[in-house]
Protein backbone atom coordinates (compact mmCIF):
# COMPACT_ATOMS: atom_id res chain seq x y z
CA UNK A 1 0.00 0.00 0.00
CA UNK A 2 1.14 3.53 -0.97
CA UNK A 3 1.33 6.08 1.81
CA UNK A 4 1.88 10.08 1.40
CA UNK A 5 2.96 11.66 4.58
CA UNK A 6 2.49 15.06 4.49
CA UNK A 7 4.41 17.42 6.69
CA UNK A 8 6.20 20.78 7.12
CA UNK A 9 8.90 19.59 9.35
CA UNK A 10 11.09 16.93 8.40
CA UNK A 11 15.27 15.96 9.35
CA UNK A 12 17.01 17.97 9.53
CA UNK A 13 14.88 21.14 9.32
CA UNK A 14 13.22 19.93 12.75
CA UNK A 15 12.10 22.48 15.16
CA UNK A 16 8.71 21.12 17.48
CA UNK A 17 7.09 18.07 18.51
CA UNK A 18 5.10 17.64 15.16
CA UNK A 19 8.75 17.14 13.50
CA UNK A 20 10.19 14.94 15.88
CA UNK A 21 6.95 12.32 15.72
CA UNK A 22 7.11 12.36 11.57
CA UNK A 23 10.99 11.69 11.85
CA UNK A 24 10.14 8.42 13.67
CA UNK A 25 6.77 7.78 12.52
CA UNK A 26 8.79 7.76 8.93
CA UNK A 27 11.18 5.82 10.32
CA UNK A 28 9.05 2.83 11.87
CA UNK A 29 6.34 2.97 8.67
CA UNK A 30 9.46 2.07 6.38
CA UNK A 31 11.19 -0.49 8.54
CA UNK A 32 7.80 -2.67 8.74
CA UNK A 33 7.82 -3.38 5.40
CA UNK A 34 3.82 -3.03 5.46
CA UNK A 35 3.56 0.33 3.31
CA UNK A 36 4.93 1.55 0.27
CA UNK A 37 6.17 5.24 2.22
CA UNK A 38 7.31 9.00 0.49
CA UNK A 39 7.30 11.72 2.66
CA UNK A 40 6.37 15.39 1.02
CA UNK A 41 7.37 18.21 3.17
CA UNK A 42 7.61 21.53 2.51
CA UNK A 43 11.05 23.95 1.86
CA UNK A 44 14.36 22.86 0.83
CA UNK A 45 15.23 19.73 -0.68
CA UNK A 46 16.27 17.00 1.58
CA UNK A 47 17.34 13.36 1.74
CA UNK A 48 14.37 11.04 2.24
CA UNK A 49 11.97 13.71 1.40
CA UNK A 50 9.87 14.65 -1.80
CA UNK A 51 10.26 19.01 -0.96
CA UNK A 52 7.77 21.45 -2.14
CA UNK A 53 8.70 25.19 -2.83
CA UNK A 54 6.01 28.17 -2.40
CA UNK A 55 5.15 30.24 -5.34
CA UNK A 56 7.94 32.61 -5.70
CA UNK A 57 4.79 35.19 -7.14
CA UNK A 58 3.38 34.88 -3.64
CA UNK A 59 4.57 37.36 -1.00
CA UNK A 60 2.11 36.67 2.45
CA UNK A 61 3.34 33.82 4.09
CA UNK A 62 0.07 31.70 4.76
CA UNK A 63 -0.77 32.12 0.92
CA UNK A 64 3.08 30.76 0.29
CA UNK A 65 1.79 27.91 2.87
CA UNK A 66 -1.51 27.08 0.42
CA UNK A 67 1.01 27.27 -2.77
CA UNK A 68 3.07 24.16 -0.96
CA UNK A 69 -0.18 22.19 0.07
CA UNK A 70 -1.43 22.55 -3.82
CA UNK A 71 1.98 20.69 -5.13
CA UNK A 72 1.79 18.35 -2.39
CA UNK A 73 -1.59 17.30 -3.35
CA UNK A 74 -1.14 16.83 -6.90
CA UNK A 75 1.91 14.44 -6.03
CA UNK A 76 -0.37 12.47 -4.10
CA UNK A 77 -2.41 10.85 -7.15
CA UNK A 78 -1.00 7.58 -7.39
CA UNK A 79 -1.04 6.90 -2.93
CA UNK A 80 -3.54 5.02 -1.28
CA UNK A 81 -3.73 6.94 1.73
CA UNK A 82 -2.75 10.40 2.84
CA UNK A 83 -1.42 11.35 5.90
CA UNK A 84 -1.05 14.99 7.59
CA UNK A 85 0.76 17.17 10.27
CA UNK A 86 -0.25 20.42 11.28
CA UNK A 87 -2.33 22.97 9.02
CA UNK A 88 0.79 23.46 7.72
CA UNK A 89 -0.16 19.91 5.81
CA UNK A 90 -3.51 19.75 6.51
CA UNK A 91 -5.14 21.73 3.30
CA UNK A 92 -2.54 19.03 1.17
CA UNK A 93 -4.42 16.04 2.64
CA UNK A 94 -8.28 17.82 2.21
CA UNK A 95 -7.38 18.58 -1.64
CA UNK A 96 -5.92 15.41 -2.17
CA UNK A 97 -8.76 13.03 -0.58
CA UNK A 98 -11.39 15.66 -2.53
CA UNK A 99 -9.32 15.68 -6.09
CA UNK A 100 -8.18 11.71 -6.19
CA UNK A 101 -11.17 10.19 -3.59
CA UNK A 102 -8.05 8.73 -0.99
CA UNK A 103 -9.02 8.56 2.69
CA UNK A 104 -7.16 11.16 4.75
CA UNK A 105 -6.14 10.51 8.07
CA UNK A 106 -4.73 13.68 10.14
CA UNK A 107 -3.08 13.61 12.94
CA UNK A 108 -3.26 16.72 15.58
CA UNK A 109 -0.32 18.16 17.45
CA UNK A 110 -2.02 21.43 18.57
CA UNK A 111 -4.80 23.10 17.71
CA UNK A 112 -5.33 27.07 16.29
CA UNK A 113 -8.81 27.36 18.82
CA UNK A 114 -6.17 26.96 21.16
CA UNK A 115 -4.23 29.91 20.25
CA UNK A 116 -6.77 33.00 19.94
CA UNK A 117 -3.37 34.68 21.06
CA UNK A 118 -2.35 34.44 17.37
CA UNK A 119 -5.24 36.53 15.87
CA UNK A 120 -3.68 39.61 17.20
CA UNK A 121 -0.38 38.53 15.70
CA UNK A 122 -1.11 37.12 12.62
CA UNK A 123 -4.56 38.69 11.78
CA UNK A 124 -6.26 37.01 8.51
CA UNK A 125 -3.39 34.60 8.86
CA UNK A 126 -4.73 32.81 11.47
CA UNK A 127 -8.31 32.91 10.18
CA UNK A 128 -6.95 30.80 7.42
CA UNK A 129 -4.83 28.70 9.40
CA UNK A 130 -7.77 28.19 11.45
CA UNK A 131 -9.94 27.21 7.96
CA UNK A 132 -7.67 24.09 7.25
CA UNK A 133 -7.43 22.69 10.62
CA UNK A 134 -11.28 22.78 10.53
CA UNK A 135 -11.85 22.05 7.40
CA UNK A 136 -8.90 18.62 7.09
CA UNK A 137 -10.45 17.65 10.81
CA UNK A 138 -13.88 17.48 10.22
CA UNK A 139 -13.75 16.28 6.88
CA UNK A 140 -10.76 13.27 7.40
CA UNK A 141 -11.46 9.71 6.98
CA UNK A 142 -9.62 9.61 10.95
CA UNK A 143 -8.12 11.94 13.26
CA UNK A 144 -4.76 10.81 15.78
CA UNK A 145 -4.48 12.62 18.73
CA UNK A 146 -0.85 12.46 19.86
CA UNK A 147 -2.15 12.12 24.03
CA UNK A 148 -5.46 11.65 25.85
CA UNK A 149 -5.45 15.89 26.29
CA UNK A 150 -5.18 16.25 22.64
CA UNK A 151 -7.96 13.42 22.05
CA UNK A 152 -10.42 15.65 24.23
CA UNK A 153 -9.17 18.81 22.89
CA UNK A 154 -10.11 17.80 19.80
CA UNK A 155 -13.51 16.50 20.38
CA UNK A 156 -13.58 19.83 22.40
CA UNK A 157 -13.01 22.47 19.58
CA UNK A 158 -14.84 20.79 16.89
CA UNK A 159 -18.25 18.81 18.21
CA UNK A 160 -19.07 17.61 14.84
CA UNK A 161 -16.23 14.99 14.80
CA UNK A 162 -17.55 12.05 15.74
CA UNK A 163 -15.87 10.20 19.22
CA UNK A 164 -15.35 7.33 17.40
CA UNK A 165 -13.26 8.95 14.28
CA UNK A 166 -10.57 9.98 16.90
CA UNK A 167 -7.99 7.62 18.32
CA UNK A 168 -5.06 7.92 20.30
CA UNK A 169 -1.56 6.91 19.37
CA UNK A 170 1.24 8.61 21.52
CA UNK A 171 4.21 9.93 20.40
CA UNK A 172 7.04 7.66 20.95
CA UNK A 173 11.01 7.39 20.06
CA UNK A 174 13.97 5.16 19.86
CA UNK A 175 14.34 4.46 23.73
CA UNK A 176 17.54 3.04 22.53
CA UNK A 177 19.42 5.51 20.92
CA UNK A 178 17.70 8.01 23.97
CA UNK A 179 19.22 5.76 26.68
CA UNK A 180 20.07 7.77 29.49
CA UNK A 181 23.59 8.38 29.23
CA UNK A 182 24.95 10.73 32.61
CA UNK A 183 28.15 11.03 31.22
CA UNK A 184 29.47 14.80 30.37
CA UNK A 185 32.73 14.39 28.86
CA UNK A 186 31.02 14.58 25.20
CA UNK A 187 30.34 18.83 26.39
CA UNK A 188 33.75 19.00 27.14
CA UNK A 189 34.85 17.44 23.36
CA UNK A 190 33.06 19.52 21.59
CA UNK A 191 34.26 22.74 23.69
CA UNK A 192 31.50 23.78 25.71
CA UNK A 193 32.04 24.58 29.25
CA UNK A 194 29.05 23.38 31.19
CA UNK A 195 29.48 25.61 34.03
CA UNK A 196 29.70 28.81 32.10
CA UNK A 197 26.93 31.62 31.96
CA UNK A 198 24.00 31.92 29.95
CA UNK A 199 20.78 33.78 29.30
CA UNK A 200 17.70 32.04 30.64
CA UNK A 201 15.70 33.93 28.41
CA UNK A 202 16.86 31.61 25.51
CA UNK A 203 15.60 28.43 27.71
CA UNK A 204 12.36 30.20 28.92
CA UNK A 205 11.91 30.96 24.84
CA UNK A 206 12.82 27.48 23.84
CA UNK A 207 9.46 25.72 25.66
CA UNK A 208 6.66 28.84 25.85
CA UNK A 209 4.59 29.11 23.07
CA UNK A 210 5.26 30.84 20.21
CA UNK A 211 8.89 31.67 21.61
CA UNK A 212 6.99 34.94 23.69
CA UNK A 213 8.15 36.12 27.10
CA UNK A 214 6.25 39.12 28.17
CA UNK A 215 9.00 40.34 31.20
CA UNK A 216 8.16 42.67 33.59
CA UNK A 217 10.36 44.90 35.11
CA UNK A 218 13.38 43.65 32.98
CA UNK A 219 15.79 46.81 33.99
CA UNK A 220 15.00 46.08 37.94
CA UNK A 221 17.04 43.54 39.51
CA UNK A 222 18.10 41.31 36.27
CA UNK A 223 19.57 38.72 38.36
CA UNK A 224 15.98 37.11 38.23
CA UNK A 225 13.98 37.55 34.95
CA UNK A 226 9.77 37.77 35.94
CA UNK A 227 7.09 37.72 33.25
CA UNK A 228 4.35 35.93 31.08
CA UNK A 229 4.38 33.61 28.77
CA UNK A 230 1.56 30.55 27.85
CA UNK A 231 2.55 26.39 27.91
CA UNK A 232 0.00 24.62 25.71
CA UNK A 233 -2.34 27.57 25.37
CA UNK A 234 -2.34 28.41 28.91
CA UNK A 235 -1.32 31.75 30.67
CA UNK A 236 1.46 30.97 33.64
CA UNK A 237 3.90 33.16 35.32
CA UNK A 238 7.47 32.41 34.60
CA UNK A 239 10.48 32.98 37.80
CA UNK A 240 14.06 32.79 36.47
CA UNK A 241 17.22 32.82 37.80
CA UNK A 242 19.68 34.95 35.43
CA UNK A 243 23.03 33.21 35.40
CA UNK A 244 24.19 36.43 32.79
CA UNK A 245 24.16 38.81 35.47
CA UNK A 246 25.73 38.28 39.51
CA UNK A 247 25.63 34.27 38.06
CA UNK A 248 21.99 34.44 38.90
CA UNK A 249 22.41 34.74 42.81
CA UNK A 250 19.45 35.68 45.08
CA UNK A 251 19.93 39.31 46.55
CA UNK A 252 17.65 41.69 49.06
CA UNK A 253 16.31 43.47 45.35
CA UNK A 254 15.93 40.23 43.35
CA UNK A 255 13.99 38.25 45.76
CA UNK A 256 11.70 41.29 46.24
CA UNK A 257 11.05 41.28 42.74
CA UNK A 258 10.45 38.04 42.38
CA UNK A 259 7.98 37.85 45.61
CA UNK A 260 6.00 40.22 44.71
CA UNK A 261 5.57 38.73 41.24
CA UNK A 262 4.97 35.43 43.00
CA UNK A 263 2.30 37.14 44.94
CA UNK A 264 0.37 38.73 42.12
CA UNK A 265 0.16 35.37 39.84
CA UNK A 266 -1.27 33.61 42.99
CA UNK A 267 -3.79 36.56 43.23
CA UNK A 268 -4.97 36.42 39.97
CA UNK A 269 -5.02 32.40 39.64
CA UNK A 270 -1.88 32.11 37.05
CA UNK A 271 0.28 28.84 37.26
CA UNK A 272 3.67 29.50 37.87
CA UNK A 273 6.80 28.01 36.31
CA UNK A 274 9.89 28.57 38.25
CA UNK A 275 13.55 28.10 36.19
CA UNK A 276 16.28 27.58 38.81
CA UNK A 277 19.81 27.64 38.51
CA UNK A 278 20.99 29.64 41.67
CA UNK A 279 24.63 29.26 43.50
CA UNK A 280 23.24 30.44 46.99
CA UNK A 281 22.42 34.41 48.19
CA UNK A 282 24.61 37.09 47.58
CA UNK A 283 27.06 37.52 50.17
CA UNK A 284 28.14 40.09 52.11
CA UNK A 285 28.05 43.19 54.96
CA UNK A 286 26.17 45.16 52.86
CA UNK A 287 23.34 42.30 52.30
CA UNK A 288 23.51 41.29 55.93
CA UNK A 289 23.04 45.35 56.79
CA UNK A 290 20.08 45.32 54.67
CA UNK A 291 18.32 42.49 55.55
CA UNK A 292 19.10 39.69 52.99
CA UNK A 293 17.36 36.64 55.22
CA UNK A 294 13.74 39.00 55.92
CA UNK A 295 13.73 39.91 51.93
CA UNK A 296 14.77 36.48 51.01
CA UNK A 297 11.95 35.07 53.38
CA UNK A 298 9.93 36.95 51.32
CA UNK A 299 10.31 34.76 48.44
CA UNK A 300 10.03 32.10 50.38
CA UNK A 301 6.63 32.75 51.90
CA UNK A 302 5.44 34.05 48.73
CA UNK A 303 5.82 30.53 46.94
CA UNK A 304 4.75 28.38 50.50
CA UNK A 305 1.80 30.39 50.37
CA UNK A 306 0.98 30.34 46.98
CA UNK A 307 -1.99 28.10 46.04
CA UNK A 308 -1.61 28.23 42.40
CA UNK A 309 -0.32 25.12 40.07
CA UNK A 310 3.53 25.07 40.92
CA UNK A 311 6.16 23.48 38.30
CA UNK A 312 9.79 24.06 38.66
CA UNK A 313 12.53 23.01 36.79
CA UNK A 314 16.41 22.75 38.25
CA UNK A 315 18.41 23.36 35.01
CA UNK A 316 21.64 23.72 36.75
CA UNK A 317 22.97 24.86 40.02
CA UNK A 318 20.18 24.69 43.06
CA UNK A 319 22.97 25.16 46.06
CA UNK A 320 21.66 25.88 49.71
CA UNK A 321 18.91 27.29 51.09
CA UNK A 322 18.75 29.63 47.75
CA UNK A 323 17.27 26.16 46.63
CA UNK A 324 14.83 25.71 49.40
CA UNK A 325 13.45 29.52 48.61
CA UNK A 326 13.27 28.66 45.09
CA UNK A 327 9.75 26.69 44.76
CA UNK A 328 11.38 23.99 46.13
CA UNK A 329 9.19 20.71 46.84
CA UNK A 330 9.80 21.79 50.51
CA UNK A 331 7.37 24.54 50.03
CA UNK A 332 4.71 23.17 48.41
CA UNK A 333 6.07 22.84 44.63
CA UNK A 334 3.15 20.63 42.61
CA UNK A 335 5.68 19.42 40.82
CA UNK A 336 9.63 19.14 40.66
CA UNK A 337 11.56 18.53 37.51
CA UNK A 338 15.53 18.67 37.04
CA UNK A 339 17.81 18.02 34.20
CA UNK A 340 20.49 15.03 34.53
CA UNK A 341 23.27 17.18 34.68
CA UNK A 342 21.61 19.30 37.65
CA UNK A 343 23.49 19.97 40.99
CA UNK A 344 21.47 19.95 44.04
CA UNK A 345 23.93 20.15 47.19
CA UNK A 346 24.75 22.28 50.02
CA UNK A 347 26.92 24.08 48.59
CA UNK A 348 29.50 23.62 45.23
CA UNK A 349 31.63 20.80 45.11
CA UNK A 350 34.57 22.51 44.86
CA UNK A 351 33.54 24.97 47.83
CA UNK A 352 32.65 21.79 50.13
CA UNK A 353 35.91 19.89 49.04
CA UNK A 354 38.33 22.70 50.17
CA UNK A 355 35.81 22.74 53.59
CA UNK A 356 35.41 18.87 54.29
CA UNK A 357 38.67 17.86 52.97
CA UNK A 358 41.08 20.63 53.94
CA UNK A 359 43.41 18.14 55.80
CA UNK A 360 43.47 15.61 53.74
CA UNK A 361 44.56 17.58 50.55
CA UNK A 362 47.13 19.64 52.32
CA UNK A 363 48.34 16.18 53.56
CA UNK A 364 48.69 14.87 50.28
CA UNK A 365 51.38 14.11 47.73
CA UNK A 366 49.71 15.98 45.25
CA UNK A 367 47.05 18.43 46.25
CA UNK A 368 45.69 19.12 43.23
CA UNK A 369 45.17 15.72 42.03
CA UNK A 370 43.71 15.03 45.83
CA UNK A 371 41.20 17.95 45.29
CA UNK A 372 40.30 16.90 41.77
CA UNK A 373 39.30 13.30 42.73
CA UNK A 374 37.66 14.57 45.65
CA UNK A 375 35.83 16.95 43.86
CA UNK A 376 35.03 14.48 41.46
CA UNK A 377 33.53 11.59 44.26
CA UNK A 378 31.19 14.86 45.62
CA UNK A 379 29.97 15.60 42.57
CA UNK A 380 29.05 11.75 41.81
CA UNK A 381 27.24 10.91 45.02
CA UNK A 382 26.45 14.47 45.89
CA UNK A 383 25.78 16.97 43.31
CA UNK A 384 23.33 15.59 40.89
CA UNK A 385 19.70 15.44 41.04
CA UNK A 386 19.50 11.61 41.65
CA UNK A 387 20.09 11.84 45.38
CA UNK A 388 17.40 14.36 45.71
CA UNK A 389 15.18 12.25 43.42
CA UNK A 390 15.60 9.23 45.64
CA UNK A 391 14.26 11.42 48.60
CA UNK A 392 11.80 12.49 47.13
CA UNK A 393 12.33 16.16 46.33
CA UNK A 394 12.53 15.81 42.50
CA UNK A 395 9.59 14.11 40.83
CA UNK A 396 11.67 13.34 38.04
CA UNK A 397 14.55 13.47 35.97
CA UNK A 398 13.86 14.66 32.65
CA UNK A 399 15.93 15.40 29.04
CA UNK A 400 16.01 19.32 27.78
CA UNK A 401 14.64 18.30 24.37
CA UNK A 402 11.62 17.09 26.50
CA UNK A 403 10.99 19.70 28.96
CA UNK A 404 7.89 21.73 26.67
CA UNK A 405 5.79 18.57 26.61
CA UNK A 406 6.72 17.53 30.65
CA UNK A 407 5.67 20.91 31.31
CA UNK A 408 2.41 20.87 29.19
CA UNK A 409 2.09 17.87 30.82
CA UNK A 410 2.51 19.08 34.76
CA UNK A 411 -0.13 21.80 33.71
CA UNK A 412 -2.67 19.94 32.19
CA UNK A 413 -2.78 17.75 35.29
CA UNK A 414 -2.85 20.34 37.53
CA UNK A 415 -5.43 22.77 36.01
CA UNK A 416 -7.94 21.87 38.39
CA UNK A 417 -6.26 22.01 41.50
CA UNK A 418 -7.93 23.52 44.25
CA UNK A 419 -6.09 24.36 47.26
CA UNK A 420 -6.32 26.49 50.13
CA UNK A 421 -4.60 27.79 53.48
CA UNK A 422 -5.78 27.18 57.03
CA UNK A 423 -8.13 30.52 57.60
CA UNK A 424 -7.13 33.39 58.98
CA UNK A 425 -7.29 37.05 59.01
CA UNK A 426 -4.36 37.76 57.36
CA UNK A 427 -1.10 36.15 57.08
CA UNK A 428 1.92 37.28 58.35
CA UNK A 429 4.51 38.17 55.99
CA UNK A 430 7.88 39.33 56.70
CA UNK A 431 7.73 42.93 55.54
Amino acid sequence: MKVSLLTREYPPDVYGGAGVHVEYLARALSASGLVDLTVHCEGADRPGAVAHRPWDALSDSVLRVFSEDLSMAEATADAAVVHSHTWYANLAGHLAALRYGIPHVVTVHSLEPLRPWKAEQLGGGYALSSWAERVAVESAAAVVAVSDGMRGDVLTAYPDVAADRVRVIRNGIDTVEYAPDPDTSVLAKHGIDPSRPYDVKDVVRSVVDDGYLFEVAEAYAANIVVGFARVGGRAVGIVANQPMVLAGVLDIHSSMKAARFVRFCDCFNIPIVTFVDVPGFMPGTDQEYGGIIKHGAKLLFAFAEATVPKVTVILRKAYGGAYDVMASKHIRADVNFAFPTAEIAVMGPEGAVNIVRRSEIAQAANPDAARAAFVADYREKFANPYKAAELGFIDEVIYPRTLRARLHAALTVLKDKRDQNPPKKHTNIPL
